[in-house]
């Protein structure tokens, strides 16, 4: 069923080409749009499975990858985000789709070498908790980008500039977090990245659905890609928030030591 859906997305394409229109949406049917999102989310589920794959492994054999591999989670995301980079400017049309599937699974595999850190520091049920929470936040966020009046959605224009703001203040907030033991730089730096995921979410779906004017049929796997890389975000956020409320509050272990420095 899934390569069906593959070669009809190819088939729109290629007709698409031939017929030399620019603009998707003259060419797709309402049939052949459902087609493409149904690919997007099934392509994200399988992707969200495989990350989370190796976490339920090493969280069973009970490894610390930190212990084996002495660096800072935020290194794999980087590495993560260069790929996506790179996969991103790939010419899709005309690269083998073996190679976009081995470059996003390998993707997804470094964001679960960073979550790896969590498993090393947390209950298996916290993580499961700090999961669904995410994933409570992700769902709504995803039906709104599809469904919600566009009235009610910030348009592109306040989107670029919260995007802009929120970068803005990462790189600083960042680097503060690295060169000192300060937590607030880390919920600080937090805070701008859950609010470019929140605002981020709602304009991708609006693409994958085609309410933009333009449906993404080239980049249905960066798509789901996207989709799973918002879904650790977010659950980074949230992990980052309520270690942090808890150790405040209540005096819980300081689980967050590690994300600035090189876990020891």
């Amino acid at each position: 069923m899934q390569m069906v859906r593959l070669s009809r997305c190819s088939r729109l394409r290629r007709r698409r080409d031939e017929e030399g229109d620019p603009d998707p949406l003259n060419t797709i049917d309402p049939y052949e749009l459902r087609e493409f999102i149904l690919t997007v989310y099934i392509n994200a589920s399988i992707l969200g499975f495989i990350s989370a794959l190796p976490l339920l492994i090493i969280s069973s054999l009970m490894l610390s990858v930190v212990t084996i591999l002495p660096v800072p989670p935020y290194f794999w995301m980087v590495l993560a985000f260069g790929v996506l980079s790179i996969l991103t400017c790939l010419p899709v049309r005309r690269v083998r789709r073996p190679i976009l599937w081995v470059m996003a699974i390998g993707d997804v595999e470094l964001i679960a070498l960073a979550g790896a850190y969590f498993v090393s520091v947390l209950e298996i049920s916290q993580m499961m908790v700090f999961s669904l929470m995410a994933g409570l936040v992700l769902i709504p966020l995803l039906i709104c980008g599809a469904k919600c009046r566009k009235s009610c959605l910030p348009n592109v224009l306040v989107t670029v500039v919260i995007v802009c703001l929120c970068l803005a203040a990462l790189f600083p907030l960042w680097i503060l977090t690295l060169v000192t033991d300060q937590v607030y730089y880390l919920v600080g730096f937090t805070v701008a990245l859950f609010i470019l995921a929140v605002v981020l979410v709602p304009l991708q779906v609006q693409f994958i659905h085609g309410r933009m004017h333009y449906v993404p049929l080239d980049y249905d796997l960066i798509c789901s890609l996207c989709i799973v890389i918002d879904g650790w975000i977010l659950f980074f956020c949230i992990t980052v928030f309520c270690c942090t409320f808890a150790q405040k509050i209540s005096g819980s272990p300081n689980y967050l030591e590690g994300l600035s420095t090189v876990p020891k």
